[in-house]
């Protein structure tokens, strides 16, 4: 949110009747025509609140050369020109329209203004009668492509996202192949391109309206959300069904690499099937890696009205970026006592070959979750998750915070086991005379365990607890974890990946090769990126986080499914460390086979070793 120039005098609101300020914009009978508006206040606590509509838009640029303004209570009112733009479509031609828009509701020069508002969001759009999306003169839509949205939304046999993704799905295979790129290339590229889809603050006003319509280009076409919705859900379930280089393909890469308003789209659906609502935090920060805020803060302020726990956190300004985020995030953490968010804190890739991917902001503490660059945990990507509780436990809160001490969380817990080796392989170039599809081999040959035939703790090999480590236990050709069925097939696939003898091969085993080896380095290689193999002093094989180091801990959360990779501290003079009390980084999460899915708790039920407050920061 930007800072309005205006020497408007904003009076001042009830905090105790959550009250709002309301833009009453006048009829116009031309496009060209004047804008005039009023302020007027109102209250969210009155039943029923006033009928408004919330208007959605993007800021755009000021243009100093050619001022636009806006006439309100008569006085002239800079805006920036799309929201000049976004007025002049949106009024009537013969009734005024009240609605609510944060560049001028909010006075933007108040910060304890702007943090009112911001805290009352989430009933601002809750309880308008109507979500208006902007997106601007130059958004267009062909007409074919608008007659097959319009199709769908005035279907009336159709009532749940089931009934209209079948119907969707149905429309779609009556398409020629030449006709993708003429019905659905359009709302691929009407999808992506818009920068009113890139605003983080999009999640709450597209997800929270019972009712949203979108406007766009100059002759004032109109959708409903759920059409869009539908078509880009439906694509999704279609991708990888079409030839490589097939029209279809095209399109459905575009929407599936590049469609900037997925992060919304996605959202919305899954509050409508889920029985979660809201959602928890995790849940909604996936999504956020497409999105963007001038304010950094603005990442969390934006979604607590979506996420569980978030009514309590008040948004503030005034203070700095990095004590705001710990305050909100700790309050939600405690509130929620589950440590699963944890798993999208600590460090990032810190390789050479990696050097696009952002390193986390050093001034915050290490158990903050980064907000923008989300990486692919593969230890809780629907297979594991840290925050399952397991039972059996004595009745603690998992997390304290004290908002005395804004950068330190208290997590119960124990540390169970040390790194004692990390593996040294790199994505270097071949060496001499090797093929790219040599490395791989080389590397994993390196790391395999001189006595990989004997037991690992689960009674199966060493050698099967290596692969199943290095692929992180997963199916990725069916998307799920391994299954015992499985096992044996991988297993003689892997012996033979590294030209290993593994008797009783057959001829087929070794045609199915190339695919396995396919489903192989996809588990590996989505894991590859953040995580590095290592052994453990007891003994357990793991896949640890980038910036881990020999010597860190292994430590298990009271509660959770996964183990994380944890860095003692040295005692500072002003900081005090009992038995009870330990300092840690949390570097990361981490697989570490034999240890997921909460198997390590047993050791803290039978209280060995026992339980300590690892004070993270």
């Amino acid at each position: 949110m930007e800072s309005s120039q205006n020497t408007f005098e904003y009076s001042s609101l009830d905090a105790a009747k959550s009250e709002i300020r309301l833009l009453r914009l006048q009829p116009a009978s031309t496009y060209d025509d004047e804008v005039y508006c009023e302020l007027f206040h109102a209250s969210l606590d009155d039943e029923p609140v006033l009928p408004y509509e919330t208007v959605s838009y993007t800021w755009g640029k000021s243009d100093a050369t050619r001022p636009s303004y806006i006439y309100l209570h008569g006085q002239p009112f800079n805006v920036t020109p799309n929201l000049k733009d976004a007025l002049q479509c949106l009024r009537l031609t013969d009734k005024s329209r009240v609605i609510w828009i944060d560049a001028i509701c909010i006075n933007q020069q108040s910060l304890a203004d702007r943090a009112s508002q911001v805290a009352l969001m989430h009933l601002i759009y809750r309880q308008t009668s109507g979500g208006l999306f902007w997106l601007g003169k130059v958004a267009n839509m062909p007409e074919p492509a608008f007659q097959f949205l319009k199709s769908i939304e005035n279907n009336a046999e159709c009532s749940t996202i089931p009934e209209f993704t079948k119907l969707v799905l149905d429309k779609l295979a009556q398409l020629e192949s030449a006709e993708w790129p003429i019905v659905v290339g359009p709302i691929s590229r009407f999808l992506r391109e818009p920068p009113a889809w890139g605003r983080v603050w999009i999640l709450q006003e597209f997800c929270l309206p019972t009712e949203v319509q979108i406007h766009f280009g100059t002759e004032g076409k109109t959708l409903d959300w759920w059409p869009l919705a539908v078509v880009w859900f439906s694509c999704t379930r279609l991708f990888g069904q079409f030839p490589a280089e097939s029209e279809e393909t095209k399109v459905l890469e575009e929407l599936q690499y590049n469609c900037l308003a997925r992060s919304m789209l996605s959202t919305r659906i899954l509050m409508l099937s889920s029985s979660r609502n809201p959602l928890p935090l995790k849940d909604i920060i996936m999504v956020l890696g497409l999105l963007d805020a001038t304010e950094p803060r603005d990442f969390l302020y934006s979604i607590l009205g979506l996420i569980e726990f978030g009514s309590g956190v008040f948004p503030d300004y005034e203070i700095s970026q990095g004590q705001a985020l710990c305050l909100s995030v700790g309050k939600i953490l405690a509130e929620s006592g589950s440590v699963g968010l944890l798993e999208l804190s600590g460090f990032y890739s810190r390789r050479p070959s990696h050097k696009g991917l952002r390193l986390r902001v050093n001034s915050l503490p290490s158990w903050m979750p980064d907000m923008v660059t989300v990486r692919k945990m593969k230890t809780g990507d629907g297979y594991y998750s840290a925050g399952t509780s397991v039972t059996g436990l004595p009745d603690v809160a998992p997390i304290v915070y004290d908002p005395t001490n804004p950068s330190e969380l208290g997590v119960h817990g124990a540390i169970v086991d040390t790194v004692e080796s990390i593996s040294p392989w790199t994505n270097a170039l071949p060496l001499e005379h090797e093929s790219p599809g040599e490395i791989y081999p080389r590397n994993f040959l390196s790391c395999l365990p001189e006595d990989h035939s004997s037991n690992y703790f689960d009674g199966t090999s060493k050698f099967q607890a290596y692969w199943r480590t290095l692929m992180f236990d997963e199916n990725s050709g069916e998307n799920r974890r391994l299954a015992e069925e499985d096992l044996d097939t991988y297993e003689r696939f892997f012996a033979n990946f590294l030209g290993l003898e593994k008797p009783g091969q057959s001829e087929r085993e070794v045609e199915d090769n190339e695919e396995l080896q396919r489903n192989f380095l996809e588990a590996f290689g989505n894991g590859e990126l953040y995580f590095s193999f290592a052994a453990t002093s007891k003994g357990y094989f793991a896949m640890v986080p980038d910036g881990t180091e020999v010597g860190d801990g292994l430590a298990v959360f009271h509660g959770g499914e996964v183990p994380f990779v944890l860095r003692q501290l040295a005692v500072d003079s002003d900081k005090i460390e009992t038995p009870k009390r330990k300092l840690c980084e949390l570097i990361g999460p981490a697989y570490v086979h034999g240890l997921m899915d909460g198997l390590a708790m047993k050791w803290l039920k039978g209280g060995k070793p026992e339980e300590n407050m690892l004070t993270l920061v």
